[in-house]
């Protein structure tokens, strides 16, 4: 299953190069603010809004939804490249080194770095397969690599290009246990399928008191599971 963009698009990048938010961005750069000044909000409030466009409202890393919730507690900007590392401070504005991750995404991924030793005294982040350590979001195709199966659960195609690069994602950001975190949403929703497939099968049978009864069954399960996937 494709789910959010193969590859990220550039268009948050308007925002960065704004005459004022360059002014700012300069600011934290040199140091004289902090990633977390107020001043910064707005720049950064409006790179959300772009993001969550371009990956359709999806982390980054596992591809399920994030919502939208007070104060953005369950989404972060992600770096690509580790913004706490002085080494690539110099990037926390960089376009190719935004995103937006789920909060257990990024926190799993913490300050892991993702980057290459000649890397750190390059100007500009670089493409090229090898280079990093986990697929990167606007050099490697995600689906061309992970293939994502009903149930949550990654696999690494077998022609993947950046095969290497793909299994250390699954690993280290542990996306082989979200399978575990989904469990009882996937029950519910397996159990849901299969009464309309019984449904189905009735009515084709010309059972229809029958496909009645698993109909009104089906409406007591949604409202029964409303608030719970």
């Amino acid at each position: 299953m494709n789910l959010g963009p193969s590859l990220l698009n550039l268009t948050h990048r308007r925002v960065i190069k704004g005459k004022k938010n360059k002014v700012l961005i300069q600011k934290y750069l040199s140091g004289k603010i902090d990633w977390n000044h107020k001043h910064l909000k707005e720049i950064k409030d409006r790179i959300r809004v772009v993001l969550r466009h371009e990956q359709d409202n999806r982390c980054i890393y596992c591809r399920r939804l994030i919502k939208v919730d007070r104060r953005n507690v369950s989404e972060d900007i992600e770096h690509y490249l580790d913004k706490s590392k002085p080494y690539y401070k110099k990037w926390a504005f960089t376009a190719v080194n935004l995103t937006l991750s789920c909060r257990p995404c990024n926190f799993v991924k913490s300050t892991k770095d993702l980057g290459y030793l000649a890397l750190r005294n390059d100007v500009n982040i670089k493409n090229g397969i090898g280079r990093f350590r986990w697929l990167h979001p606007y050099f490697d195709d995600y689906h061309a690599n992970i293939e994502i199966r009903k149930g949550w659960v990654y696999l690494v195609k077998d022609n993947a290009p950046n095969k290497d690069a793909a299994i250390k994602m699954i690993q280290e950001c542990e996306l082989d246990k979200v399978e575990q975190v989904e469990k009882v949403s996937e029950r519910i929703k397996l159990r849901e399928q299969r009464l309309v497939e019984l449904s189905l099968l009735a009515l084709r049978r010309k059972r229809y008191d029958r496909s009645k009864k698993l109909l009104e069954l089906i409406c007591a399960e949604k409202n029964k599971n409303w608030y719970d996937y």
